[in-house]
């Protein structure tokens, strides 16, 4: 699976805007004194994504409202064990 990464935020909010799909999801992660912000669009065969890294909360509480602007809801993101037949 390919994960296109998206260096610009009004760039993946715009690509974003334009697919029809309910799978847009951000997750929000404590680094030390830094924040991160992971958002992802699912595209069955691909990702498109924005990641995000400050430490100042304003910043963080600004993309966070845009994410939730234009349909991405905050999950926890984690990898499941798919059991092999």
């Amino acid at each position: 699976m390919k994960d296109f990464e998206f260096l610009d935020l009004d760039e993946f909010l715009d690509v974003a805007d334009g697919i029809n799909t309910p799978f847009k999801f951000f997750e929000v992660e404590q680094l030390g004194d830094k924040t991160s912000i992971n958002a992802k669009v699912w595209l069955r065969s691909a990702f498109i994504s924005y990641y995000f890294e400050s430490s100042k909360n304003e910043e963080i509480e600004k993309v966070k409202t845009r994410l939730a602007e234009h349909g991405f809801n905050r999950v926890k993101i984690k990898e499941t064990a798919i059991p092999i037949k």
